[in-house]
């Protein structure tokens, strides 16, 4: 995941976007370091708008984000309930292993069963 985006639509005009990222631990991004405060973002865009989140040190393994998005119109206005998201960052991929039919096995049926093993350790997959 390199950003989220999404579109807006103000009443008196759209002014800009704002974002606000929040990790599990209470922590707010403000576009350099995680802190305590509660910091809105200006998204790039207004009507069509997005966010970058491949700031380095943004996104941990394993670690569980809210991504908020709220618009502010022209006269300054801001939407009193910003849209939302939630999502664990992972980025390893899932591992996977054949368990039957063994490796190398000679096979007389034109329909053999086959039983895959996948596992992921961030979403619990066993």
């Amino acid at each position: 995941m390199n950003a989220v985006s999404g579109t807006a639509t103000g009443d008196a005009g759209l002014a800009r976007v704002e974002v606000r990222v929040g990790r599990n631990d209470g922590k707010f991004w403000t576009d350099s370091e995680w802190t305590d405060s509660e910091t809105w973002l200006t998204a790039s865009g207004a009507e069509s708008w997005n966010y970058d989140l491949s700031a380095a040190g943004l996104l941990t393994e394993e670690v569980e984000y809210t991504v908020e998005a709220r618009a502010v119109d022209l006269a300054d206005r801001t939407d009193g309930s910003p849209a939302a998201v939630t999502f664990t960052f992972d980025k390893n991929a899932l591992e996977v292993q054949f368990q039957t039919p063994a490796d190398d096995a000679l096979l007389t049926t034109n329909q053999p069963e086959v039983t895959v093993l996948a596992s992921d350790s961030c979403s619990g997959i066993a």
